[in-house]
């Protein structure tokens, strides 16, 4: 009996141990609040309603949209138009400059985005306030703190005075809801340390943000009012004002690491047709499902462009059309002509352009149509007898 109860004991401290060793480990997750989602507002560095202006040798590194302002509010940018007239590019700007008033669906796609930045104000601003230590800090007057992931209220203007850095991890997330105006002062800096990334800081300020000359700023402002960048100021992270953006010789983008990349899928047909050809996605692309055409109608363009996005694997797959077979998808990573699918494998600030080309089946001319017909050519001695080109009687009258 005791040499059972020996081993029952044994048994359960083998069992306690291993236990202990293989227990799932609980999944890390992100501190602070939930992400604020910018949906297709995250196309774009820098996005406004009524203009985008500069002065001085800017560097914008990413896209820049207007709506429902139009391409001329644009001042300092020497925009360039694209031959589609869908965009433009300018020397400022690595990345491409969209409008209201440029050729479809840009402004349908503009407008989408401002409603888009819009939401995500309204998605910030309606959080829970904070509350104890996280309630107006220094009274509105932010100096020399490390701020962890949180969401911080301000129920007056808020100045930055001094450096202030923001503590965590990557994907943690800070959300900082200010009513009044945002300042900061000149040469002060947002500093992140810990792996914290801009693209999970967001500022909604109620009333207009000014980043001072030579301060630098991380994170994405959403700006119920005006964005005004002095002179030699920078940002890492967005800019997105329901009114108007300033900058003077400023830089404006996001980290290597933290830059979206993009796909562009073209459709060709050989030779063009009217035909609409239907596609579905993976990955998170929205639209998840689009149309396109090679051919020079409105309805459809051959072109849709995928901004704003994460590093990545994304797929694309074009439906069946009748009369058309798709002979080639250039581009992607790898793409199977079987399934009529594309895969892309996206790296941070990566660009893609996918071409699916479809010939037309040309019909094959029915031989036997005439007899189908009850048709018999007339047979006649001594001479030969032609059908469409091709022999059907000898001279002999004899049928071929």
């Amino acid at each position: 009996m005791k040499r059972v109860l020996a081993t029952l004991v044994a048994l359960s401290l083998v069992m306690a141990m291993f236990t202990g060793v293989f227990a799932p480990v609980p999944e890390a997750r992100a501190a602070g609040p939930a992400t604020v989602n910018l949906l297709s507002a995250g196309n774009f560095v820098i996005l406004a309603k009524t203009a985008v202006t500069t002065t001085g040798t800017t560097r914008v590194t990413g896209d820049i949209g207007i709506s429902p302002a139009l391409a001329s509010d644009t001042a300092g940018f020497a925009l360039v138009a694209d031959s589609t007239n869908r965009f433009s590019t300018s020397s400022l700007v690595d990345g491409k400059v969209y409008a209201a008033d440029y050729a479809p669906p840009t402004p349908a796609t503009m407008s989408t985005a401002v409603s888009n930045m819009e939401a995500a104000y309204t998605d910030a601003a309606t959080r829970t306030p904070a509350t104890g230590a996280s309630l107006n800090i220094g009274g509105g007057t932010v100096a020399g703190q490390t701020l962890a992931p949180g969401l911080y209220s301000w129920g007056s203007n808020v100045t930055i005075t001094t450096d202030l850095t923001l503590s965590g991890g990557a994907d943690d997330v800070w959300i900082f809801q200010i009513t009044g105006t945002l300042d900061m002062a000149t040469n002060t800096k947002v500093i992140l340390s810990g792996g914290a990334q801009a693209k999970n800081i967001f500022w909604q300020v109620s009333d207009a943000v000014t980043l001072k000359p030579g301060s630098h700023f991380e994170g994405i402002i959403l700006a119920q009012t005006n964005i005004a960048m002095q002179n030699g100021a920078t940002v890492n992270g967005r800019l997105l004002a329901q009114t108007a953006v300033t900058l003077d010789a400023n830089t404006v983008g996001l980290s290597s690491a933290e830059l979206s990349g993009s796909i562009t899928v073209i459709k060709d047909t050989v030779p063009n047709g009217p035909q609409d050809f239907n596609f579905t996605t993976t990955g998170g692309l929205i639209p998840a499902t689009f149309s396109l055409d090679d051919d020079a109608d409105a309805t459809f363009s051959n072109t849709q462009v995928f901004s704003g996005l994460l590093p990545g694997t994304y797929t694309m797959t074009e439906g069946a059309a009748v009369g058309y077979t798709l002979t080639s998808i250039v581009g992607a990573t790898s793409s199977d002509l079987g399934l009529r699918t594309a895969t892309i494998t996206l790296a941070a600030g990566g660009a893609a352009t996918v071409t699916f080309t479809n010939n037309i089946i040309t019909p094959t001319p029915d031989r036997n149509h005439h007899r189908h017909q009850g048709y018999r050519p007339e047979r006649t001695a001594g001479l030969q007898l032609y059908d469409h080109g091709r022999l059907v009687c000898n001279d002999r009258g004899q049928r071929v």
